[in-house]
This record gives C-alpha cells, sequence and structure tokens, in this order.
C-alpha cells in the first residue's frame, strides 16, 4: 500500500497535525506501507522531524498572491496547493492520501482523487463539509449524526480511535510512580506561537508548593525569553521538542495547558488537567471533556486572568479524592488502541 499524507506544521498551526499523522504513518509503515508525505516550509514546519522516517516532498512556504495565515483554521489556495503537490509527486499514484490540514476543504479533497484511489481527512470542525472515504474525529462529537455534511463513505467518530504512539499503551500499563515531596505539574500550550500564554501563566505557578515540567518546540519564538525565566528555578525543568510525552505525562499529578490532540494522550494515561482553548477547534473539545469530568475548562484563552489558572490549580491540588475521580474518567475516556482500528479500517478499503 502507498500513501500520500498532506500536513503542515508552523507557529500559528502548531505540531499536533504533523504528530498525530507521524503516529499513523509509522503504524502503517509497520504494516509494509509505503509513506510519502507532502509539507509546506512555513516557519516552524517540523519537516526534519518527518524526514527521520519517511520522505518529505517540500512545498513553497508562500503562493503567489496569498497572505500570512492568522489562525489554524486560515484558508490556502486549494488550486495553487494541489497544484503544487501534482508537480512534486510527478507520475506517482497512491492508494491511500490521508488529509489532516483545516485549511484545505472541499474543492481539494476532490481535486485529489486524480491522484489516489481512497482519501482519509482527519478533522475537528463538524460543521466542514467533505468528500471523502474515511472520515476521523477522535473528539467527543455533541451530534455526530449531523457533523460534517458531504460524502464519507464511514466514519470513524470518537476517541476510540485516538491516534496514539505505541508507548502510550506502554505506559497505561504501568503502576503510577509514587510521588515523593512536590506535586508534580506537566505544563503544556501547543508547538507555536501558543507560547505567549505559557509566559503569561507561568509567573502564577512558579511560586506554587510544586515541580513543573515546561514543554515547548523549538519553533517556540519565546524561547530565550523563558530560558532567562526558568533560571535559578530548581523546581522547574524546560523540555524542548521532547521525546518522553509519554513519560512526563505519566509521571505528573496535574496537566496545566492547552486542549488540542494533548487531551487524549492525557487520556490514556489518566492525567487530569486545567485547560484553556487557544484556538476555535479547541473549545468543543476542551468543553467536551470537562463535561465528561476528566478536567477542568476555564474558557477560551483570550478571557482567563493569571490569577484563574493559579486559583484553580491550588484548588484542585487540595482535593486528591476528585482528582482521582477525575482520573479514572479519563481512563475509561481512551484505551490507547485507536491507531490500530484506523489502520484496519484503511486496509479493509484498499
Amino acid at each position: 500500500m502507498r500513501v500520500l499524507f498532506r500536513v503542515d506544521a508552523s507557529v500559528v498551526i502548531g505540531i499536533g497535525h504533523v504528530m498525530r499523522c507521524l503516529t499513523l504513518a509509522k503504524a502503517l509503515q509497520a504494516r509494509g506501507a509505503q509513506v510519502v508525505f507532502v509539507c509546506r516550509e512555513l516557519g516552524g514546519h517540523q519537516i526534519d522531524r518527518i524526514q527521520r522516517d519517511f520522505t518529505v516532498l517540500h512545498l513553497p512556504a508562500a503562493y503567489q498572491g496569498e497572505t500570512s495565515a492568522l489562525t489554524p483554521e486560515s484558508s490556502v489556495s486549494e488550486e495553487a496547493d494541489f497544484t503544487a503537490v501534482l508537480t512534486m509527486v510527478g507520475t506517482l499514484h497512491f492508494d491511500w492520501c490521508v488529509l489532516d490540514h483545516y485549511g484545505l476543504g472541499l474543492g481539494w479533497q476532490q481535486q485529489v482523487m486524480q491522484i489516489c484511489r481512497r482519501l482519509l481527512v482527519i478533522d475537528d470542525l463538524p460543521s466542514r463539509h467533505k468528500d471523502c472515504d474515511l472520515l476521523l474525529d477522535q473528539n467527543l462529537l455533541s451530534e455526530p449524526s449531523g457533523a460534517y455534511p458531504g460524502r464519507s463513505t464511514r466514519r470513524l467518530f470518537g476517541p476510540s480511535y485516538s491516534l496514539l504512539r505505541d508507548e502510550f499503551l506502554s505506559y497505561r500499563a504501568l503502576p503510577r510512580p509514587q510521588q515523593e515531596g512536590l506535586p508534580r505539574l506537566l505544563v503544556f500550550f501547543g508547538g507555536g506561537a501558543s507560547a505567549l500564554e505559557l509566559l503569561r501563566v507561568l509567573p502564577v505557578l512558579l511560586p506554587l508548593p510544586v515541580r513543573l515540567d515546561i514543554v515547548i518546540s523549538s519553533a517556540t519564538p519565546e524561547r530565550a525569553t523563558l530560558e532567562r525565566m526558568l533560571e535559578g528555578q530548581q523546581h522547574a525543568s524546560l523540555h524542548v521538542d521532547t521525546e518522553q510525552m509519554a513519560k512526563l505525562l505519566h509521571a505528573a499529578d496535574l496537566y496545566v495547558g492547552a486542549g488540542g490532540t494533548v487531551t487524549w494522550e492525557r487520556a490514556c494515561l489518566g492525567l487530569p488537567g486545567v485547560v484553556a482553548a487557544l484556538s476555535f477547534n479547541q473549545q468543543a473539545i476542551s468543553s467536551a471533556c470537562a463535561e465528561w469530568g476528566m478536567q477542568d475548562y476555564l474558557g477560551l484563552s483570550s478571557t482567563v486572568q493569571p490569577i484563574d489558572w493559579q486559583l484553580k490549580v491550588s484548588q484542585l491540588l487540595a482535593q486528591p479524592e476528585r482528582l482521582e475521580r477525575m482520573r479514572q474518567r479519563a481512563l475509561a475516556l481512551v484505551d490507547g488502541r485507536g491507531v490500530g482500528r484506523v489502520v484496519e479500517a484503511m486496509e479493509c478499503q484498499v
């Protein structure tokens, strides 16, 4: 089976789309598939990470007449993008194309059938129209029957299809580590420009009697500022482009940060959280998981004051019984075997 992935990362988009596509790509490769990625050379693109395991065809950072994307949902010229993809792939044809991109919609999906037999679309925005063979939304959907108008031959909906790496399943099977001394917080606000929110929140977390593991990507523009802020902080560690996210989440008592794809990694390991939505696509996810009982949701980040983070974190750490209930609710949501289910669905349609 030959599979083409069309996905981007950037300071604006973040790295979550690329990370979940890498998880699926490695699972397909382990089953004998030949995998090729097509990505734009945007600031914070993560192409170096992808190239460790897969061929990457490079698209331009900008198309003629295009303005810079202001949000992860900003549209891309579908005609320009698909023309560039055609130029890159040449005469190659694929059994599957996997599209994970908010900026490329129905027009791109219909054009890509010129070079692939089947199309899998990964998305989080249920109002968008689709034309695909498989549609994957790993989130809790309030009204799944009315989601994603258009054609989708089979729909894979819900956290049971979460695309998690094997190490999350491995850590899930281990007992929780016995904490000695201070409780441990995992702090993560995404892999791009969302570090601005991290700069707002860290000053109110540092005085708390906790240990902090702070995760960022190397594309974080404010990395130097963060490093200066953490100088001399004995109970705070900065992790850049970590390959140990599962280990860090497993060791933590509480997560503090953004919603998004990390939600399902936390659920698999039973880690409660205090979260805010940093973008439109994170609002429904964050709210639904709060209703499920695995986290407290503060709202859209632009409306949350730093002191709100401090008060909520302090409140939860003082309620061990509630934290344990949240932990059990999280574990009940994701079993860590979603990528295998998605691969099987793809193989059934080849």
